[in-house]
């Protein structure tokens, strides 16, 4: 997207630290945002919101045996949703993370800020998420390469 005084940032790109340059991949974030994926999709096939405390034990509880997923702790979960909110704004998707809420079951005022969470929710749930698997397993495979290129 250009105008008048040269290239401009996509709504995706404003709105999401990594995308805008502010923050780099981890491999934590590749996995952790992989495994969150699909439980994302399960919360709004379902239409339930769940805390980020109570989505990251789900995690856990979830995927006992990936290595990632023992140490992640809710504060840092807003970060892995990021990498979601990439793949759903990609293809033209409303945002899956909407679904997680801080502990007074609402979603943040940032969040707010650039989205509507109840449309966002309306919304997803609505989605076959079936018919985005394989673009979103193609997403994943660039996430863990970007993870990659900041090893040492």
């Amino acid at each position: 997207m250009t105008d008048q005084k040269g290239p401009t940032l996509s709504h995706a790109e404003w709105v999401n630290n990594f995308l805008n340059g502010k923050r780099q991949v981890t491999e934590t974030d590749a996995a952790l945002a992989i495994a969150y994926y699909p439980l994302l999709v399960d919360l709004a096939t379902r239409r339930r919101t769940i805390t980020f405390k109570a989505f990251v034990e789900l995690a856990k509880a979830t995927y006992p045996h990936n290595p990632a997923v023992p140490n992640a702790i809710p504060v840092s979960t807003g970060r892995r949703l990021e990498f979601v909110r990439i793949f759903t704004a990609l293809q033209d998707l409303p945002d899956l993370s909407a679904w997680v809420t801080g502990q007074n079951g609402k979603n943040s005022s940032t969040f707010e800020r650039d989205f509507d969470p109840v449309k966002e929710r309306r919304e997803s749930a609505e989605v076959d998420w079936s018919l985005y698997q394989e673009a979103w397993d193609a997403h994943a495979v660039v996430l863990r390469k970007k993870a990659q290129k900041l090893k040492p």
